[in-house]
């Protein structure tokens, strides 16, 4: 009779460790959910950004500038513009990795096994 009570409890223990885990699991689905659509957001948010800096020399704005102003502001474009377009190859990157079910939460484990470890 102990031994069928110790395992009645011992089966109620392991069916309440049981629930706890699926609902973080759950709950864990759900932040990465969260996450996913805040990075979407801010890339497209990013994107958006490129593109107008990308056009703000056609604007009114940029034509009162002075000439000095608007030669340091197409420097500062062209800087930017290929940092964009480095930057936008990698989000092209994430985005089909993720899409394709390839991507783990972005990093990859390090030498001892950890993640961030390469940081």
């Amino acid at each position: 009779m102990f031994s069928e009570l110790r395992q009645a409890r011992n089966q109620e223990e392991l069916a309440a460790i049981h629930a706890r885990i699926s609902a973080l699991k759950q709950g864990g689905k759900e932040a990465q959910e969260k996450v996913r659509r805040y990075v979407d957001q801010s890339l497209d948010n990013f994107r958006s950004l490129l593109t107008n800096i990308e056009h703000f020399d056609q604007t009114d704005f940029f034509q009162k500038l002075s000439e000095k102003e608007r030669g340091a502001y197409s420097a500062f474009a062209a800087s930017l513009g290929k940092s964009a377009r480095e930057i936008s190859y990698l989000l092209d990157e994430y985005r089909e990795a993720r899409a394709s079910g390839s991507f783990d939460d972005g990093h990859e484990k390090g030498p001892n096994g950890d993640r961030n470890d390469h940081v």
